[in-house]
């Protein structure tokens, strides 16, 4: 059984509110993996979660390398650029994480 793109947007951003932060990060990941062309704004939500809450800088870059940023807007080009140096800014502060995905 699997949950329908917005089903599963709406479980994400509701466990994102109540602070449940592993287990919609885990959503919001498979959100992106399930729904490529339709998940820019999960992509940032979920780096933007990895870097504020959970720093791990190594894993967000993955995430928004994944962004295209030739389709995006303005606006939207700008938040990827300060969320890239804010990564690297973590990376050279010696912040370190684990590989994969375990999202403890």
């Amino acid at each position: 059984f699997q949950l329908s793109s917005e089903d599963l947007k709406d479980l994400a951003s509701g466990l994102f509110k109540a602070k449940i932060y592993n287990e919609a990060a885990q959503l919001l990941d498979q959100y992106i993996e399930r729904f490529p062309d339709a998940s820019v704004q999960m992509h940032f939500r979920l780096a933007g979660m990895l870097l504020e809450i959970q720093r791990r800088p190594r894993y967000a870059l993955r995430i928004l390398e994944k962004i295209s940023v030739e389709a995006l807007d303005e606006d939207l080009a700008n938040l990827h650029k300060k969320m890239l140096r804010a990564a690297h800014r973590l990376i050279d502060e010696g912040v370190m994480e684990l590989d994969g995905r375990a999202w403890s």
